[in-house]
């Protein structure tokens, strides 16, 4: 077994006291797994990560937002069906929303696999650094060829 640090000292320790305390041994996964979370999480580690999901926010992208809304829920252990898409919804931008409500999804399963579906569009302030630099020496409807401070170039024959 690789284990090291703390947990490696924890695991010595417990060998050591099973066999003087005649404990049962650690023989499945799902029992170490329940030691582990035992000895190793803070005992509010389902209220830490509610607090979390109340103030997480769709900000970068949709893939993002899922795999962090995931990472958080894998800590929660007694949320109904509904808190779950509550707070998935609630995070989400306006327009991810809308578009779930307008699907009238009925459940996390169904609302992440609408979102996979969706196109990424991001709400981007107009004071966007990368945006203007995209967009500078380029006019409404012109394709940038030739174009410099909204001046067209003419090319020297």
């Amino acid at each position: 077994m690789y284990l090291i640090g703390d947990v490696k000292l924890w695991w010595r320790t417990r060998l050591s006291n099973d066999a003087s305390a005649n404990r049962d041994k650690i023989e499945t996964w799902d029992v170490l797994k329940n030691e582990l979370k035992d000895q190793f999480l803070p005992c509010n580690t389902s209220w830490l990560a509610k607090e979390s999901l109340q103030k997480l926010n769709h900000a970068g992208t949709l893939r993002d937002y899922v795999k962090e809304f995931g990472s958080l829920m894998m800590d929660v252990r007694d949320m109904s069906e509904e808190d779950k898409l509550f707070n998935f919804l609630s995070g989400l931008q306006i327009w991810a929303q809308t578009e779930l409500r307008c699907q009238v999804v009925k459940d996390l399963p169904s609302a992440i696999a609408a979102i996979d579906r969706l196109v990424d569009f991001r709400v981007t302030s107009s004071s966007d650094p990368e945006k203007k630099k995209k967009d500078s020496g380029k006019e409404k409807g012109k394709s940038g060829k030739g174009w410099k401070d909204g001046k067209f170039k003419k090319k020297k024959n």
